[in-house]
């Protein structure tokens, strides 16, 4: 003879806050072993007047790393 029962435990459903700041922060890291990464956190140390000096500004960031890839 069967018999069930209805004496289960809850699930507990999980934080999604802190799933989705793992995940993020999971991205990042992997993200840092690129050298499109590494170029533009280069570009970002350098100061207003540095990018100036290169004929640069923080807007032509993205052009000068990505350009010829995404036909900037």
């Amino acid at each position: 003879m069967a018999s069930f029962t209805t004496n289960t435990t809850p699930v507990e459903k999980p934080d999604l806050n802190k799933v989705s700041a793992w995940f993020f922060a999971l991205l990042e890291e992997v993200a840092r072993f690129s050298p499109t990464y590494r170029e533009i956190m280069r570009y970002n140390a350098l100061s207003d007047a540095e990018l100036a000096a290169r004929g640069m500004t923080r807007a032509d960031v993205a052009q000068r790393v990505f350009g010829a890839r995404m036909g900037l």
